[in-house]
């Protein structure tokens, strides 16, 4: 096969106990270990009628059993010590189990990554922690399932993605909602663990006195607000698309419409997190302290207006805080955070 193709494969497999699942659900404690691709991979490979992106993760090892924190425990060396990989996928893979119950598959090409799978059971091994062995170990993410007899199976095609990129390393827990996963910790690939612990309202990531300028978290995904409420990742990056495209990027004092002459600011950068992070952030009462934002994070630069300035420099105004309209469903519950107040601005005082 020459460079650029791509190879169509069938393969016949059980898949009455699949390993692993397609979703981040089990019964108890039983956790995946995974890569999880970012927006820009799992929209291209996306299929009519597959899977969602918020569900499309690479798995590398199913544990029963055994809590996500003892699993996160164990791997966290292994991971901090590896290197980001890179691959590409390789063509599409269709398995056939039980019943005819067809399985479309993204085949991934990532030399390494056998490697460091091998490196993560034996670290779990080591642990006292068992990996399922229903069967060996193929690269892969799922793109959709047909019901019995192939009824209902998407129309399937080639994938065409994006190089595959692989920074971190995720264990998701059982307590996905339907169109997500439930990331209980991630860990970048030769760096520091970013999980999900506490994040902190009303933070500034960077400012620059001269220019008036502040880049901060405007609002993370799949975290809990103080209004009980989260975004799916997704849905945030298009929101945050939208914004920027009707073009009315001034920034007004909590929420207060375009009628309103309090603007106090331009938004003038946003974007997504393609990767977590862990970095120092200063705090409203003028503290620095190491924050750890999850990928889909976004962030927004603005530049203030002179005369708002002193009061975002000592702390008035505190954060950013979303604004728009949503429709509310509801959802399996995501484990409770605080969570940034994140443009629009906070006053305090």
């Amino acid at each position: 096969m020459t460079a650029g193709e791509q190879a169509v494969v069938r393969v016949t497999r059980r898949l009455d106990s699949p390993a692993p699942p397609p979703v981040a659900k089990a019964d108890g404690d039983a956790v995946i270990i995974a890569w999880v691709p970012p927006l820009e991979v799992s929209s291209a490979l996306q299929l009519n009628g597959g899977e969602p992106t918020g569900r499309m993760h690479l798995t590398l090892a199913f544990i029963e059993d055994t809590g996500a924190a003892a699993v996160a425990s164990a791997i966290r060396p292994v991971l901090e010590a590896a290197t980001p990989l890179a691959g590409t996928v390789a063509g599409l893979g269709i398995w056939e189990g039980e019943d005819g119950v067809l399985c479309a598959v993204a085949l991934a090409d990532v030399p390494g990554i056998s490697e460091l799978r091998t490196d993560i059971v034996r670290a779990l091994d080591d642990a006292g922690i068992a990996v399922a062995s229903d069967h060996g170990f193929s690269s892969h993410i799922t793109l959709a399932y047909s019901g019995p007899g192939g009824e209902n199976f998407p129309r399937v095609h080639i994938p065409s993605a994006p190089d595959l990129a692989i920074t971190s390393v995720s264990v998701l827990g059982p307590d996905a909602p339907e169109d997500g996963l439930d990331v209980r910790e991630e860990t970048p690939l030769g760096g520091k663990t970013a999980s999900t612990a506490q994040l902190l309202s009303g933070t500034v990531l960077k400012s620059d006195e001269e220019m008036r300028f502040t880049l901060a978290p405007l609002y993370a995904p799949m975290v809990k607000d103080t209004h009980g409420e989260y975004i799916e990742s997704r849905e945030l990056q298009l929101a945050a698309h939208d914004y920027v495209r009707r073009g009315d990027l001034r920034l007004r004092i909590m929420h207060k419409d375009g009628r309103d002459p309090e603007t106090i600011g331009d938004v003038v950068e946003m974007f997504a997190l393609p990767w977590p992070i862990e970095i120092p952030m200063t705090l409203p009462d003028g503290k620095t302290d190491n924050v750890r934002l999850p990928a889909g994070t976004v962030l927004t630069g603005v530049v203030w207006d002179e005369r708002a300035w002193p009061a975002v420099k000592d702390g008035r105004i505190g954060g950013l805080s979303l604004g728009g309209t949503a429709v509310r469903v509801d959802g399996e519950d995501v484990p409770l955070r605080n969570a940034l107040d994140g443009a629009f601005v906070r006053v305090a005082g």
